[in-house]
């Protein structure tokens, strides 16, 4: 939240939805020793779902914010950082290095090589943008991550005392994907 309020703030990222800070500048209050509270200010726009596609347009824009974000340089704030290391790393270097020729490997061979070959002008344009070559293990990382964090969420809300209602509906289907998603 601090890095967030940092970049609004001092950095000028129009785009960056920080927390509203106190009058004491603080942008997460604690209610208690298991609750916090931070409050955003109201955006009028339309939600969208993580598997909405995007057009070519929109993924070049939203490339260009990422690469804006991370040359972003926040002073005073300890950003974590987290070093990753895959194991079949290899693969995908092997891939892109073959993208100039046709795959044959079966019917999902071509249009495997069309989605990397998209993906991959998406990363040339980061790496234009900001001089950094996109770290493949952390985007894997941060994918699964997320996952397992909804998994937590999803395990929290069944494991405790709940009635079948349309929220723990939500969450017993959406905990049975996301397990279905990493496997």
């Amino acid at each position: 939240m601090h890095t967030a309020a940092w970049l609004a703030s001092e950095a000028g990222l129009e785009f960056v939805v920080a927390p509203v800070p106190t009058r004491a500048g603080q942008v997460v209050g604690s209610l208690d020793s298991r609750h916090a509270l931070t409050l955003f200010p109201y955006l009028d726009a339309a939600p969208s779902r993580f598997e909405d596609p995007i057009d070519d347009g929109d993924r070049a824009a939203i490339i260009d914010l990422l690469a804006t974000l991370h040359t972003a340089a926040p002073t005073g704030i300890q950003v974590p950082s987290r070093p990753l290391e895959l194991a079949s790393r290899e693969v995908i270097d092997q891939a892109l290095a073959s993208l100039d020729a046709p795959w044959k490997g079966g019917p999902y061979a071509e249009p495997g090589r069309d989605l990397l070959a998209r993906y991959d002008e998406d990363v040339e344009r980061y790496s234009s943008r900001t001089g950094w070559a996109v770290n493949q293990d952390a985007l894997a990382l941060y994918r699964l991550r997320w996952s397992l964090d909804e998994t937590a969420e999803f395990l929290s809300e069944i494991r405790a005392p709940h009635q079948e209602t349309a929220d723990t509906l939500v969450s017993w289907t959406a905990l049975q994907e996301t397990l279905e998603a990493i496997a």
